[in-house]
């Protein structure tokens, strides 16, 4: 669980406090004078078996707890937690890098990414959007999020090695999350999968993107496409090899899960589970409530202020 704030000016809220608790110190011991000229403040308080103090405190508390909300809710309190979500909208991150022309797959990489992820299109529900970002030392996006599976299987389709050297990982995430923010609502939970060989370069680091992806409720699932032994995918036999950790961290921090891929069959097995899978970042708002429990607060000061704690003091 996460707690989180839209407005870092929220931080006042310890200031006002602060001038609250001073300016009721400051009001109080002038009331209390001005009764003692009028009144024997004592006798009052033998008489009525009660003390001035603690119903001071009661509404001093009362008005911290109304300020607190009042701020908290304008700071825009929210908590994000991991739930259970029954739909979700994707975004599917092909790295088309020149190391995913490595061959310990058929019939390289990069094929068998886009092959597997076309398949995994196939599964979705017909209402699912999914949207494309292939990426090498930058990101591009290939199609937008869209319901139809044509459109989306040809954009898997036609994606090729990029020639723009590097793998920018952080930007492709980065890049998919902004997709997802700044498109059409769908009420939907949100989630990215990752293709790669995760052997991040260039750009954006991969702790600031899943942090961005994390503060914007989307989970990653980060499949990484490469043997441990790596692959060839040059004439001067270069070899390419997984970086399992930098994976493992961007899933787990985003609520996401890593799957290390041996073969193709079990790239097709990994988008089945991810598919089943209902595990999600969910955003509980806390307005309402908060504007529910300032108004409570008032209508209960208002009514000791009326009855019971009407005093001269």
């Amino acid at each position: 669980m996460e707690i989180v704030f839209s407005d870092s000016r929220y931080l006042w809220f310890l200031t006002a406090v602060f001038i609250l608790l001073l300016t009721h110190s400051i009001s109080f011991g002038w009331s209390r004078k001005r009764a003692l000229r009028f009144a024997n403040f004592e006798a009052i308080s033998w008489a009525t078996r009660t003390t001035f103090l603690p119903k001071s405190i009661l509404h001093l508390l009362i008005r911290i707890f109304i300020l607190v909300f009042m701020i908290l809710a304008a700071a825009g309190l929210g908590i994000w937690y991991n739930g259970t979500a029954s739909d979700f909208d994707y975004m599917v991150i092909i790295d088309a890098s020149g190391s995913m022309l490595a061959q310990d797959y058929e019939p390289n990489r990069l094929g068998a990414a886009k092959e597997s992820a076309s398949t995994f299109v196939e599964l979705l529900n017909a209402d699912t959007y999914v949207g494309v970002i292939s990426f090498a030392g930058t990101a591009f996006i290939d199609q937008s999020l869209t319901n139809d599976k044509e459109k989306i299987k040809e954009a898997i389709k036609s994606i090729d090695v990029i020639s723009v050297g590097g793998t920018a990982i952080g930007n492709s995430v980065v890049l998919a999350t902004s997709v997802f923010k700044t498109s059409q609502e769908t009420g939907k939970a949100k989630s990215i999968i990752l293709l790669t060989d995760g052997q991040s370069n260039v750009g954006i680091s991969v702790l600031d993107a899943a942090n961005y992806a994390m503060e914007e409720g989307v989970v990653v699932y980060a499949l990484g496409i490469a043997t441990e032994e790596g692959g060839v995918f040059t004439e001067d036999l270069v070899v390419s090899q997984l970086d399992s950790d930098t994976l493992k961290d961007l899933a787990s921090k985003t609520g996401g899960k890593f799957y290390l891929i041996g073969n193709l069959q079990e790239l097709t097995d990994t988008y089945i589970d991810i598919f089943s899978s209902t595990e999600a970042r969910i955003f509980f708002d806390t307005l309402f409530y908060l504007i529910l429990a300032v108004f409570i607060l008032l209508m209960f000061e208002w009514v000791l202020s009326n009855t019971r704690y009407k005093t001269i003091i």
